[in-house]
């Protein structure tokens, strides 16, 4: 098997590995491996190189090359098996420790999903007392970018259907790498001998044939603004590939707020680090502290099923935070504009009011004539200043991708 290691997981397991390889002939045996850190604890992700097909490991117990390449296979293979992807189990070599190839890892695609694996695998401990490891099941029906939107299962089995290089029992060997100008051969016994015509030597097998648009989900979260009594909400529903960064244009324009603040996602994960901001960077920001730029994090990669929850801070001074629920995860309705605002109650604070305990007195002066700050409460919100009112219909939503080119010119 070719297993394309980073620099960290090649120390770890003592490793020299090779230059970058290309692409072997059989998709099944070319594998990408990274080592990560939950809490304490050391694991090691194995990502398939053309499906992003993945399984965690734990770390202990893999300090050598040969140690790791017999574990990763036999979680491999029981994934699969799990997955009812029999057919690409047998297509496994038998023993991996034979002639297992290391080379370095370089693809940045994949290992870019790789780390938005890893980050998932993070805020699922968050809300799973499962062991890191059973996050594989949800990260292989995760929708990736790099495979078209398609899932690490819808790409396998794709690749379980087409002709695909077999092991070769009699020689029992491991791999076999396409021939390029300037490649060795580094795996000696021989290996895994492809049928004539049935697949070219370095094609990928999968994500890259266009395929028909696939049912898309929608996400239906509940906004609510923490410390309103009567409670302020919103209920909006915005697709499932959304960014952090579109996520908060679409709570904004719901809301009302007109977005002339800092906000943050705050996402905790016990054991982790206490909370994990998602947002806009800024000068602030440290090796250790720092903003996740919301436009580069999926929000799948966050809310993996109804329930889940997370805060949301808008305007660090006066502090408007938010709860945001997952409460369906729902099927994109034919002819639908996404986002949209379905349900809601009462009118949005106004912007530099003062935050929940200010705006609480505000709502008691404006409705008494006979307090001296009457007059200048009404004076500074205008006339058609309305707290109960709210209608979902009249909300318009603004483009984000515009809305973040003003905001990163701004920052510049």
């Amino acid at each position: 098997m070719l297993f394309r290691v980073t620099r960290k997981l090649a120390k770890k397991l003592k490793l020299q590995p090779v230059d970058a390889l290309p692409p072997a002939d059989n998709p099944i045996l070319d594998w990408t491996a990274n080592l990560f850190m939950v809490g304490h604890q050391q694991y090691i992700i194995v990502t398939n190189s053309t499906t992003l097909y993945t399984v965690v490991i734990p770390g202990r117990g893999n300090a050598s090359g040969e140690a790791f390449s017999k574990n990763a296979l036999a979680d491999i293979r029981a994934e699969l098996e799990n997955d009812g992807l029999s057919p690409l189990r047998e297509a496994l070599p038998a023993d991996p420790t034979e002639t297992p190839v290391f080379c370095r890892a370089s693809d940045r695609h994949v290992l870019g999903s790789m780390n938005d694996f890893v980050f998932a695998t993070a805020v699922m401990a968050s809300y799973s007392e499962l062991p890191v490891p059973y996050s594989s099941e949800q990260l292989n029906k995760t929708s990736m970018r790099m495979i078209g939107n398609r899932t690490p299962n819808e790409e396998m089995r794709k690749l379980s259907a087409s002709p695909i290089p077999m092991v070769s029992r009699a020689l029992d060997a491991t791999c076999r790498l396409p021939e390029s100008k300037g490649t060795t051969d580094h795996c000696s016994t021989g290996g895994v001998m492809a049928e004539p015509g049935t697949r070219e030597a370095g094609t990928r097998a999968a994500g890259t044939a266009k395929t028909r648009r696939t049912h898309r989900k929608v996400f239906q979260f509940k906004i609510t603004l923490k410390g309103t009594r009567p409670q302020i909400w919103r209920r909006i529903q915005v697709p499932s590939r959304y960014s952090f960064w579109e996520l908060h244009c679409a709570i904004q324009d719901a809301m009302g707020w007109n977005d002339t603040h800092l906000h943050e996602f705050l996402i905790r994960i016990p054991g982790y680090v206490p909370v994990i901001p998602v947002g806009i960077p800024t000068d602030d920001d440290t090796d250790e502290e720092y903003t996740r730029p919301g436009w580069k994090l999926p929000i799948r990669h966050v809310f993996w099923e109804a329930g889940a929850k997370i805060d949301y801070l808008y305007d660090f001074g006066d502090d408007w935070l938010h709860t945001v629920e997952l409460e369906k995860i729902l099927t994109e309705e034919e002819g639908a504009t996404y986002p949209r605002c379905i349900a809601g109650r009462r009118c949005c604070p106004p912007d530099d009011c003062g935050g929940v305990w200010s705006f609480a007195d505000m709502l008691k002066v404006i409705a008494n004539p006979s307090h001296p700050e009457y007059d200048e409460w009404w004076a500074w919100l205008g006339d058609s200043y309305d707290p109960a009112e709210f209608s979902a219909s009249e909300v318009e939503f603004t483009d984000p991708k515009e809305r973040l080119r003003m905001t990163l010119a701004d920052i510049e």
